[in-house]
């Protein structure tokens, strides 16, 4: 069955899962709905304090999001470094991708630089993972990432 566009969803792979803040500290949780665990093609690399998210066949597990409001994707494009007007300056894409795990599509932000020499997250998930380092620094995250 082939994947029908969506783009009122967004995959989360990253600190914007549950139980991460990010989403309430960006002020656009109560515009995301959580619809359920997921999965997408790709493959996950450490970038330190979060991860970024290439193309690959390893199955990425995540979260799938509603978009109750449509603000969150301005919010989220700034947050991930996007800007839809400038591609290659990008640090990451909003990208429509198919989810693996149902008949599905969702925005997803696929890093778009290279990841040479960085560590494969072997688990495919960025939770698992980032307990298993002893936790995550949510604030010094937050702080590096955005400028309120």
């Amino acid at each position: 069955m082939a994947a029908a566009p969506d783009p009122q969803h967004v995959f989360f792979y990253g600190t914007l899962m549950r139980p991460f803040a990010t989403q309430a500290r960006l002020g656009v949780e109560g515009w995301l709905q959580f619809v359920a665990p997921a999965q997408v093609r790709g493959a996950l690399y450490d970038l330190g304090r979060y991860p970024g998210l290439v193309a690959g066949q390893r199955l990425v597990r995540g979260q799938l999001f509603r978009i109750l409001d449509g603000r969150a994707l301005a919010v989220l494009d700034r947050f991930e470094a996007y800007d839809p007007d400038d591609p290659a300056g990008s640090e990451y894409l909003r990208v429509l991708a198919a989810l693996a795990d149902r008949p599905q599509t969702a925005w997803v932000y696929r890093f778009n630089r290279g990841v040479a020499g960085l560590p494969l997250i072997q688990c495919d998930d960025w939770a698992q993972y980032a307990a298993g380092r002893g936790g995550h620094d949510f604030e010094g995250f937050f702080r590096g990432r955005w400028q309120e």
